[in-house]
């Protein structure tokens, strides 16, 4: 039976509602902002809510320092296929100095994040983070906890794959087509194969790996383009 719209939304909510909790029981973040298609800010006083009305409260912490930007599943159409899935997250400190409630926490440059990562959930459960000192890859052992599997990861200056999703090219702009088209005829070393999973965390875990090119160019559907700078792209 083909998955709903409507199941897709009830596997956000619940992947949403799994990290709010544990970000109130932390007690470290004030501000939190989830993600489904729209940002959605997320309230801590509710425990466990998920509610597509913008508002902010304070987490129960007496010193909250931090404020995490998230998206609870990417890929979660293709979570019935039994696809890789993962999660995206991004972490700044508070920012004192806004005068915007809650968004100016986390509308902000990436540069200024002071963690970021992802986790994959496949054949393995794999967690991948940076605090701006290198990229470290951690494996879920069957204990429950994360050890250390890829320390330093360091992405090749060059990879055998390209990773986009072809089926939109003919609402690219001209350059893009052709730099796209230009990969797919190349005949001489070193020759790219497209490889494209449609769950942007495993698209570029393989791409931090072995290297390659990871895009997803605006196309007439999305002008702008479709990664949300706050949660995929800072």
């Amino acid at each position: 039976e083909e998955q709903s719209s409507g199941d897709v939304e009830r596997l956000d909510l619940a992947a949403a509602d799994i990290f709010i909790r544990a970000l109130r029981v932390s007690a470290v973040s004030r501000i939190s902002l989830a993600t489904h298609e729209q940002p959605i800010v997320v309230t801590a006083e509710r425990s466990g809510c998920y509610t597509k009305y913008p508002k902010f409260s304070e987490y129960p912490s007496d010193e909250p320092k931090y404020a995490v930007v998230i998206d609870p599943l990417d890929g979660a159409n293709n979570a019935d296929a039994g696809v890789s899935v993962g999660s995206i997250f991004g972490v700044y400190e508070l920012n004192e100095a806004s005068t915007r409630e809650g968004t100016g926490h986390v509308l902000r440059a990436g540069k200024e994040l002071v963690a970021a990562g992802y986790a994959m959930y496949g054949a393995s459960t794999l967690f991948v983070m940076s605090m701006g000192h290198g990229a470290h890859g951690f494996t879920l052992d069957s204990l429950g906890e994360f050890l250390l599997t890829r320390p330093h990861i360091r992405t090749p200056l060059s990879g055998r794959t390209y990773s986009v999703n072809v089926a939109l090219s003919g609402g690219w702009e001209a350059p893009i087509a052709s730099y796209v088209h230009a990969l797919a005829v190349r005949t001489t070393a070193p020759k790219k194969t497209l490889r494209y999973i449609g769950t942007m965390v495993a698209d570029v875990h393989r791409t931090l790996l072995y290297g390659g090119l990871f895009l997803y160019p605006a196309h007439r559907g999305a002008q702008k383009g479709k990664l949300l700078l706050a949660f995929e792209a800072a």
